[in-house]
């Protein structure tokens, strides 16, 4: 409905005014028994004028049609006139008992108010505007001009806060949940006790901050700064986003030692494939000693593992606190020079007295280095260079029964010979199979190479005082050139190192070492086993001839 308040109608004639009131009963639309001239009625209910035309229709002069129904216990009063007649006045109880007072009464029923509506204050008695609600509904506190539903003003460098509570929490200024700025004007949110995010009218919580200051997400019970609780299985539970698609583009999770401390801890960053395509690496960063942050794993798009770093250590340690010892490490090595390309894998262990020594050795060529950093010269896929004292390789047999240390196999994938040892003695043995022979045929010669073979005794340059008993490959080679590997005065070209590598403290390559090539001697050697088919034979004619002699000197003493 839309009315007014005011103590009474204004007559603009100089007609009799004339009033009826019905106190309603029941629901009630028409009312009768009226006697008036239409354009010449107000209508009151409850104390509000109505307007004629809007809110109810007078247009037979005895009754009056009301647009919205009056209910059970109110009030409608009628006040006609007549044309050219002075109204009739109300006493003061009339106008008490059917009309609002301007100031200090109480109103029962509906208000309606076009246009804006302010006051002076609520029960404050002030003399500025306190509340304001304007045409669109939006409130206004401490400002004419409310930009949103409810506003909250404050001059000045001041706190304001809107402070909601009840019985449980107590109606101090501390009290409850105050929503609002700080002093600063930094957004605020101050909650006695803990915090509830509800985001449904079921009371189903989604999020909590505890009296401690921890943050649960989907769990009443957080015993951490972030505890978070999936809903569904496998649904995410935490999610990092970056907001441009690209080549490189990531998002990360940084750790540092303390608030307000620009020094980074480590990084764990989500990074895109190159081209933006479908795919990601998970990196790992973490500070060196000056402060600047480096990756050093990365587990890409297929799965692979990558330890980063010019020189990168996996380290092992019995259990791992701040300032233990590490016992054993792994380690990679930069090799290839300038090309960037060539790197070992080395590995390392502590001797009694904490200090790490190298003890095997990956090259870059796949050559398996024991003992040694430095391979023998030639394409030998394995080095061992024992410490002074020790042997090279130790086989202990499980059982008393025979065991094979070393097999040989060909290209063919057929077994050519091998070391074979029980629990008294080793065997070593060659593929001499008549299932793998072909042009078999006598040894030829024999006698006369072993005649003009010349068995020497020497010793080796490098160690004056132990003696050998042999032949010199070049002359040996002359006469049987299957025992003999290599020729005479040969030379083959060898690398080495000219200037070594240049480390920092931390052991990483600062200056890759400097290599050149130069020529050194390709020596012979003997396979002494192939001498023996030559001597077998070689005795076999002997004795055959000794067979012959002796036959013709028994035939000789025989004869008369």
């Amino acid at each position: 409905m839309a009315g007014y308040i005011g103590s009474r109608a204004s007559v603009v004639s100089s007609g009799a005014e004339r009033k009826k009131t019905f106190d309603i009963t029941g629901t009630t639309t028409v009312l009768t028994g009226l006697s008036y001239t239409p354009t010449f009625v107000h209508l009151f209910h409850n104390g509000v004028r109505l307007v004629d035309g809007t809110d109810y229709t007078a247009t037979d002069s005895t009754s009056i049609t009301l647009t919205t129904a009056a209910q059970s216990g109110d009030q409608v009063v009628v006040v006609s006139y007549a044309t050219f007649q002075a109204a009739d006045a109300y006493t003061k109880a009339e106008a008490d008992a059917g009309f609002v007072s301007v100031a200090g009464d109480t109103m029962t029923g509906g208000l309606t108010v076009g246009g804006a509506f302010t006051s002076l204050g609520i029960d404050d008695n002030a003399a500025a505007t306190a509340v304001t609600i304007d045409a669109s509904g939006n409130v206004g506190i401490g400002t004419a001009s409310p930009n949103y539903s409810l506003t909250s003003y404050k001059g000045g460098v001041n706190a304001n806060y809107i402070q909601v509570a009840n019985g449980s929490t107590g109606a101090g200024s501390g009290n409850g949940a105050l929503f609002g700025v700080d002093a600063s004007g930094n957004g605020a949110v101050t909650v006695q006790g803990v915090f509830d995010y509800i985001t449904s009218v079921a009371g189903v919580e989604r999020m909590r901050i505890s009296s401690s200051g921890n943050v649960g997400i989907g769990t009443a019970a957080p015993s951490a700064k972030l505890s978070i609780k999936g809903g569904a299985a496998n649904s995410a539970n935490l999610l990092l986003t970056h907001d441009t698609d690209g080549t490189g583009n990531y998002s990360k999770i940084r750790f540092q030692f303390a608030e307000g401390n620009t020094s980074i801890a480590s990084e764990i960053r989500n990074i895109q494939r190159v081209g933006g395509a479908s795919g990601s690496s998970l990196a790992f960063f973490t500070e060196n000693t000056s402060t600047i942050l480096e990756e050093r794993m990365r587990i890409d798009s297929s799965g692979n593992v990558a330890l980063t770093g010019n020189e990168t250590e996996l380290k092992f340690y019995s259990t791992y606190t701040v300032g233990s010892t590490d016992r054993a490490k792994i380690k990679t090595v930069g090799e290839g020079g300038g090309s960037g390309y060539g790197g070992a894998l080395t590995f390392h262990t502590k001797n009694s007295s904490n200090v790490y020594s190298e003890r095997m050795r990956i090259d870059s060529s796949g050559r398996l280095l024991v003992g040694t950093a430095t391979p023998y010269s030639g394409a030998y896929r394995m080095s061992i260079a024992p410490d002074v004292g020790t042997g090279f390789i130790a086989y202990k047999a499980a059982t008393a029964a025979s065991h094979v240390a070393a097999t040989f196999i060909n290209s063919n994938n057929v077994g050519v010979g091998g070391i074979i040892f029980t629990a008294s003695g080793t065997s070593y043995s060659t593929s001499s199979d008549y299932r793998l022979k072909e042009n078999i045929t006598p040894v030829q010669g024999a006698g006369d190479i072993v005649k003009a073979m010349r068995p020497v005794t020497y010793n080796f340059k490098a160690d004056s005082t132990d003696w050998h008993d042999g032949f010199l490959a070049h002359e040996l080679q002359e006469l049987h050139p299957r025992a003999v590997t290599g020729s005479k005065d040969a030379m083959k070209d060898e690398e080495y190192e000219v200037t070594p590598a240049v480390l920092d403290e931390d052991g990483v390559v600062v200056t890759e070492a400097i290599m050149g090539t130069r020529s050194v001697p390709d020596y012979q050697g003997v396979d002494y086993s192939k001498l023996t088919p030559i001597l077998t034979a070689a005795l076999q004619e002997a004795l055959n001839k000794i067979d012959a002699l002796e036959a013709r000197l028994t035939a000789l003493e025989v004869t008369p």
